[in-house]
């Protein structure tokens, strides 16, 4: 048996399943103490040393190198969604500690998000929600998505779905991604281009990227520049992507439609990610790109499994670090 511990604030809760595997693979599952809400690397690190921890399933916390060496090797750290950018995995291979991920589990979860905030932004189906509910009756006049075009940013999992869902739509479909999809490039409607055509041309720009040293605020005052006065930005994908402090400046001086945005630079929001959220053309919603209940299950089952066969000698199914597999000697 081996203590797990769950910083995860969706896993083996909203769904079980997760739970379950661990217990009937002998392990037992902590869940954070309520006083230990927020997060900080000095009570991660508390945690570990308190319940002898050997495995950890992690979300949005960030796993510094210091978490890392306390945890120590031949351990494993269990990614509770597909990206990895809040873990130091160069840190964890240098110290044998096995990563894992789900990046199938909620793909098509973000991609039905992208689609629905698309149309509720175009239609102001959140302000035309809200307005009634104070009482009033006002017309919001809305914009069709038949017949515009739409930029997608990132033509990987998601972005490949997200792609598919808009091609029955009557739209033209602009895609741009450092690797080109001889699939994609073949598809009646779409068309890989450069990032500055992307921006001048699309009526709705949306992204699927993950966040890198590369990506990292990749979108500013350039991108935000080239966009026409009407259209819209979304983003599912990391909040860092996108530069929030231009991005607040182009919305709030209406030098674009608006945006709808599922993920921040800061979460939950504070500074520059609050200020942004409260913009009257901006539709805000708290990361729920993977919380359907068909994605959590997906993600809760994924990522107990990885923990399971990894302590049972076998090789977990999604590795983000492949090599310490070989170090480890198996």
């Amino acid at each position: 048996m081996v203590n797990v511990i769950s910083l995860a604030r969706s896993f083996g809760k909203l769904v079980p399943v997760g739970k379950e595997v661990l217990e009937k693979g002998g392990h037992k599952l902590f869940f954070l103490p309520e006083d230990y809400i927020p997060l900080d690397e000095n009570k991660i690190i508390t945690l570990l040393k308190k319940f002898d921890i050997e495995a950890i399933v992690v979300g949005a916390e960030k796993i510094t190198p210091d978490i890392l060496d306390t945890l120590g090797p031949h351990k494993i750290v269990a990614k509770h969604g597909a990206g990895l950018d809040n873990i130091d995995i160069k840190y964890a291979t240098k110290g044998n500690i096995v990563v894992t991920f789900t990046p199938e589990a909620n793909v098509q979860a973000v991609a039905e998000l992208t689609i629905g905030l698309i149309f509720s932004i175009a239609r102001k189906i959140p302000m035309a929600y809200s307005s009634m509910k104070n009482g009033d009756w006002k017309c919001f006049m809305g914009k069709e998505v038949y017949r515009k075009t739409i930029g997608i940013i990132g033509t990987g999992k998601i972005g490949r779905v997200v792609l598919q869902k808009l091609s029955g739509m009557g739209v033209a479909i602009l895609v741009y991604d450092i690797v080109v999809s001889k699939e994609i490039s073949s598809l009646p409607n779409v068309r890989y281009v450069d990032l500055e055509e992307l921006f001048t041309c699309s009526d709705f720009v949306t992204i699927h990227v993950p966040l890198t040293k590369d990506t990292h605020r990749m979108i500013g005052e350039k991108e935000f520049k080239l966009m026409k006065p009407s259209s819209f930005l979304i983003n599912t994908s990391r909040g860092g992507v996108v530069d929030e402090t231009i991005l607040f400046k182009f919305l709030s001086l209406n030098k674009i439609a608006g945006a709808a945005i599922d993920v921040w630079e800061n979460e939950p929001p504070k500074s520059i990610s609050a200020k942004l959220a409260k913009l009257e053309n901006v539709i805000p919603t708290p990361h729920i790109g993977a919380y359907t209940e068909e994605a959590i299950y997906r993600m809760g089952y994924q990522c107990a499994m990885s923990i399971v066969d990894f302590f049972d000698g076998k090789r977990p199914e999604y590795l983000a670090n492949p090599d310490v597999w070989k170090n480890l000697g198996y």
